[in-house]
C-alpha cells in the first residue's frame, strides 16, 4: 500500500564506518541512497555482514552515521538533539530486533507495555493497551509468564507487540523470521502484510518467500552497498 508522492524516509550518501583501535576500520555502509514512500512495504536482502542491520539502526535513529544524512518526513535527523531523536523513536518508529531484546525479569505484559512508560500513562491504561495487542497476537494466556518460558515464535510476537504498542507510523523489523519455526514465521509475515494494508510503512530484512511476495520493493545489499533493487507491482 503506497501513498504516492509522500516519501517518509530518504537517505543521501549514508555511510557508517566502525573505527577500530590498532586495526583496519570497518566500512559497514557506503554511500547508501534510498527514498521510501509512505505506506510502502520494502524488503532488504543480503548475506550476513552485508550491512542490513547497520542500515536499520541508522534509519531508526538508534545509531548515528559517519557521513551522509537521513531525512524523516523531510526533516534532516542530523539536526536533531539526542532528546529529540529519542522522542521520534518513541512516538513514531517501531523497531523489532533480530534477537528480540526482551527483559527476562519482566512479565510478558510488562515487556509489551514498557515503551509506554515515558508517556506518563497510568499503569492500568498501559496494561490495557498492551493486553489488547497481545490478544491480537495470540498471547492472551501468557501475560504473567516470563520470556524464558516462551517459545521462539512467542518471543518474536512479544517483541512485535512491544514495537507496535505506541502505534508507530514506521515499522522496521530486522530478520523477524530467522530464529523461529515455519508456522510462527508465516504468522509474522501475515501480520506485517496486514499492518501495511492498514497504511503502515514496513521495512523488513529477511529471505523468506512470503516476505518477498508481499514487498513493493526489494533491495539487495552486499558489502555495505546496494547492488540491486527491484520494484514490484503493489497489487
Amino acid at each position: 500500500m503506497i501513498t504516492e508522492g509522500r516519501p517518509i524516509l530518504r537517505t543521501e550518501k549514508l555511510t557508517k564506518i566502525f573505527r577500530r583501535f590498532r586495526a583496519r576500520d570497518v566500512v559497514a555502509l557506503q554511500s547508501i541512497e534510498l527514498s521510501i514512500d509512505e505506506g510502502e512495504y520494502v524488503l532488504f536482502r543480503g548475506p550476513s555482514g552485508s550491512g542490513k542491520t547497520t542500515l536499520f539502526t541508522l534509519l531508526a535513529c538508534i545509531a548515528h552515521p559517519t557521513r551522509g544524512c537521513v531525512w524523516f518526513r523531510g526533516e534532516d535527523l542530523s539536526r536533531l538533539s539526542d532528546v529529540e531523536l529519542c522522542r521520534l523513536r518513541r512516538d513514531r518508529i517501531g523497531f523489532i530486533f533480530q534477537d528480540f531484546q526482551l527483559f527476562p525479569r519482566l512479565t510478558v505484559l510488562e515487556n509489551a507495555s514498557i515503551s509506554l512508560l515515558p508517556l506518563k500513562l497510568t499503569r492500568s491504561v498501559r496494561f490495557q493497551k498492551a493486553t489488547a495487542l497481545l490478544e491480537q497476537l495470540g498471547l492472551e494466556d501468557r501475560l504473567d509468564h516470563s520470556p524464558e518460558e516462551m517459545s521462539g515464535g512467542e518471543r518474536q510476537r512479544l517483541a512485535i507487540a512491544r514495537a507496535l504498542v505506541n502505534d508507530p507510523e514506521l515499522i522496521l523489523a530486522d530478520e523477524p523470521t530467522s530464529n523461529i519455526d515455519t508456522d510462527s514465521a508465516g504468522r509474522v509475515a501475515a501480520l506485517f502484510k496486514e499492518l501495511n494494508a492498514q497504511g503502515k510503512t514496513v521495512l523488513v530484512t529477511g529471505h523468506r518467500d512470503d516476505l518477498l511476495q508481499d514487498a513493493d520493493r526489494v533491495y539487495q545489499l552486499d558489502r555495505g552497498e546496494i547492488v540491486d533493487q527491484d520494484r514490484e507491482d503493489a497489487g
